[in-house]
């Protein structure tokens, strides 16, 4: 079974780019700002929801899709619990 590609429009790409939480974005791709990531593994390991966290930043699920978040979240708590475990800290995930 194909998945279904959400391609943005180019009035969803320009509202994207506006946003501080997005470092860039295309009509497949959005690739999001470094404090962003951080702020929201940080409100995450505190047990907000990821979908509260990316609509409070103006990314709902309307927009960028639930899968989007569920796969950013995974992605990043790897990514972070690699970084935090480098430096010798703790992870900033509970």
């Amino acid at each position: 079974m194909a998945s279904k590609k959400v391609v943005f429009t180019d009035e969803q790409v320009a509202y994207l780019n506006s946003l501080p939480a997005v470092q860039s974005a295309t009509a497949n791709r959005i690739e999001y700002a470094a404090d962003f990531q951080h702020d929201c593994m940080e409100r995450y390991g505190r047990g907000e929801s990821p979908v509260k966290i990316f609509r409070a930043a103006g990314l709902g699920p309307e927009l960028i899709g639930y899968k989007r978040i569920e796969r950013c979240i995974a992605r990043w708590k790897t990514a972070f619990a690699v970084d935090a475990s480098d430096l010798g800290g703790d992870s900033p995930i509970a």
